[in-house]
């Protein structure tokens, strides 16, 4: 039995993790269609392919599989609300290495496996 789970889960990056109060994403594996599309052309015969993928390809994966997200703030301290109406707006505030980590998460959970669900650590 194939199981892929498209439900939304929590996800914190490591650099929140030791946070009193982390940020905390909303993300969801992509289903096939959306993998394929974001795979068109790529190579992944190695991890540095799958390196590669991610950098080249975060901003596709997170406006797929990123869905909201919680205890972010600016530089101010003000509270950063994700931008449901245009998530690649909400995207720009963020770190490069989050964006990354955080798409990393989204296409592990997007492969399905033949046993189980992919679960988020």
């Amino acid at each position: 039995m194939i199981v892929l789970d498209l439900n939304p889960v929590d996800f914190i990056p490591e650099s929140e993790k030791n946070e009193e109060k982390p940020a905390t994403f909303q993300i969801r594996a992509l289903s096939a269609s959306q993998l394929d599309a974001i795979l068109v052309g790529q190579s992944m015969s190695s991890e540095s392919d799958f390196n590669t993928i991610l950098m080249e390809k975060s901003t596709a994966i997170l406006k797929d599989g990123l869905v909201n997200w919680s205890g972010l703030v600016n530089k101010d301290g003000k509270e950063v609300r994700f931008n449901v109406n245009n998530p690649r707006k909400s995207l720009d505030i963020l770190p490069l290495f989050v964006r990354v980590e955080i798409a990393g998460q989204i296409f592990s959970m997007s492969v399905a496996t033949t046993t189980e669900e992919k679960k988020v650590d």
